[in-house]
């Protein structure tokens, strides 16, 4: 831990319910219970702005529409809080990042979740400090290699323990006792839900007894809810919960997780789901081979493939047995190698050499 408490501000492009925001707000309260003061700095809000005040974290929501605007505002409240670390979380607020650096001589720490919205100039990248990725694939992708060094550390987790049992969330939301795939994502391109309604119509003309679950929100659910009423998927194959803030319960009820994304840094859901003892059904991109082997703790995909997708939904669903093994053997892994806590250490270990006289 670093000699003394910093003063550490978290810039992201918003607080809705994505991975890498969930990631923030975690890092942040980690971060506060070690005697920091740890803050998030957000363009935008989103459901997590009141979950971060639950947790006592301080939130700092820039808003408008006009760039100028947020950043006259960022760069009065960044001067006024002083910070000592500023920690951008992705692209876009890593312009914000640089500017708390101008403005109050704080240390630049960037990790690249693999989001790719804007490409930073190079100015952006000689300014920051340590820049981070989240998986081996990550460090080989990122603009940012091209300039500086890329350190990586793996994601971690600490899940949370469900409130209420895998019966009471079932009989809940109706599922019955058949086969229930859990998809947690954002509903943005990127996440492959369209493929995934694809794969789902498949297994319901080859009969497979399947119900989906998907938890998430955004721009694109309009038109996969379309797309899956096109398909004649009903509440039996696919059920919207749209945000949800229990799925740890939700992960109880399920018995795989899937996630058919056309690019990933490492994804926090899946973490979390192989920590509850889900075997997974993901694609053959990013990070996910770094922490799902094929055929050991889940099973890989092809991207944009919805035949292979369909086939491995159908797999899992007829067969209880492979479930329970691969999704041992996922809880083990993550377990040993996917450390929260380990995780803030190794981010703490940065923050004290570049504050360290």
């Amino acid at each position: 831990m670093p000699s003394r408490p910093l003063r550490i501000i978290h810039t992201t492009s918003s607080l809705m319910g994505g991975g890498m925001e969930h990631f923030v707000l975690r890092l942040a309260g980690a971060q506060r219970a070690l005697g920091h003061d740890a803050r998030i700095l957000a363009l935008r809000g989103g459901p997590l702005e009141a979950h971060a005040d639950r947790l006592g974290i301080p939130t700092i929501v820039l808003g408008g529409a006009s760039t100028a605007g947020r950043v006259v505002r960022g760069a009065a409240a960044l001067a006024r809080l002083h910070p000592d670390v500023m920690h951008s979380h992705n692209p876009t607020s890593l312009q914000y990042g640089v500017l708390g650096k101008m403005v109050s001589g704080a240390r630049l720490v960037f990790t690249d979740h693999r989001g790719i919205v804007r490409v930073p100039a190079t100015i952006e990248w000689l300014l920051t400090d340590a820049v981070i990725a989240v998986s081996r694939d990550t460090a080989r992708q990122s603009p940012a290699s091209a300039v500086v060094d890329v350190a990586v550390i793996y994601n971690g987790v600490d899940p949370p323990a469900p409130k209420r049992t895998r019966a009471e969330v079932r009989a809940d939301l109706g599922l019955g006792e058949g086969p229930v795939a859990l998809h947690v994502a954002n509903f943005l391109p990127v996440k492959g839900h369209d493929i995934l309604m694809r794969a789902l119509g498949k297994t319901k003309e080859l009969g497979v007894a399947l119900t989906l679950v998907t938890a998430g929100d955004g721009p694109e659910r309009p038109a996969i809810e379309a797309q899956a009423r096109s398909l004649g998927l009903g509440p039996d194959q696919v059920r919207f919960l749209g945000f949800r803030s229990d799925v740890p319960d939700l992960l109880a009820a399920a018995d795989f997780f899937v996630l058919p994304s056309r690019m990933e840094g490492l994804p926090l859901a899946v973490l979390e789901a192989m920590s509850h003892g889900l075997p997974i059904v993901t694609t053959r991109i990013g990070g996910n081979p770094e922490v799902v082997t094929d055929g050991e703790h889940g099973l890989l995909v092809p991207v944009e493939d919805p035949d292979a997708l369909a086939a491995a939904l159908a797999r899992f669903a007829g067969d209880p047995e492979l479930r329970r093994k691969l999704g041992e053997a996922g809880r083990q892994r993550v377990a040993k190698e996917f450390s929260f806590s380990e995780m803030t250490r190794k981010y703490e270990a940065i923050y004290d050499r570049l504050v360290s006289p």
